[in-house]
């Protein structure tokens, strides 16, 4: 069974330590920020969820080499996962669109589903689901619904341990940067989502903000259909976890 909410390491505190006393004495679940990974390990804790490292891994990479080092980095993490009891892990496609390949989309789309194989095989055997994250602004490839679909499409077909990690402040701003509709990109991964995260911005920065009413009226009420998702509140700055219980408030209100 999911924990009601998991909160992300990253939203409480760079210090490992209080991020996870304060989450467990308010009786969340734990998701261990990729920056966290190298401390999770030498602890007694048992996380929902991790976010996969994503900084120089080229899974979308032309070259089979550079591929096979990134999938090589991955697999170490879910093994480290697994030691933990870990059930989920989150894996960005690509990065944004300065440090990504300048290839066609439907090649990028291949060579991360030729990585991701390697993963997902590794992965269902260690018992972890993997959810894919949607990135954000409309020049980052994987932003667009069509074409994470490009990709999930396939991987579903032949892997049950794959599905969507929809990140509704990266949705959001690929919303706001493209002219589209929050609702209407979450209607078009509903289906693949497996997780979430949570969090807000204003449709031209990641600013990682707890809910607090900038999405469009019911927006919440539709994501809370969702009924075989996990959901991480990925909030950052002061508010830490005062600004996530009044999130949680927002949410059952909007």
């Amino acid at each position: 069974m999911n924990p009601a909410y998991i909160i992300s390491t990253r939203a409480i505190s760079q210090d490992f330590d209080l991020a996870c006393k304060t989450i467990m004495n308010h009786g969340f679940g734990i998701e261990i920020d990729c920056v966290h990974l190298s401390d999770y390990t030498r602890s007694d804790i048992e996380p929902y969820a991790i976010h996969l490292p994503y900084e120089d891994i080229p899974l979308t990479s032309p070259d089979e080499d550079i591929r096979r080092q990134s999938v090589k980095r991955i697999v170490e993490e879910l093994e480290k996962a697994h030691s933990k009891k870990v059930k989920l892990a989150v894996l960005h496609i690509e990065r944004g669109y300065d440090i990504s390949p300048k290839i066609p989309i439907n090649e990028k789309a291949n060579h991360f589903k030729m990585a991701a194989g390697s993963i997902l095989e590794i992965a269902g055997n260690l018992g972890i689901k993997i959810a894919l994250e949607n990135n954000g602004f409309a020049k980052d490839s994987f932003s667009d619904p069509d074409e994470i679909l490009m990709v999930i499409e396939d991987l579903a077909t032949n892997y049950n341990n794959v599905g969507i990690c929809f990140d509704t402040g990266h949705a959001n701003i690929y919303a706001s940067d493209s002219g589209k509709d929050l609702t209407a990109v979450f209607q078009k991964l509903k289906r693949h989502t497996i997780h979430v995260h949570l969090h807000e911005n204003h449709g031209t920065i990641d600013e990682h903000l707890a809910p607090q009413g900038i999405f469009e009226n019911g927006f919440y009420k539709k994501l809370m259909t969702l009924n075989n998702s996990s959901f991480t509140f990925e909030t950052k700055g002061d508010s830490g976890i005062n600004g996530i219980l009044k999130g949680i408030g927002h949410m059952h209100l909007t």
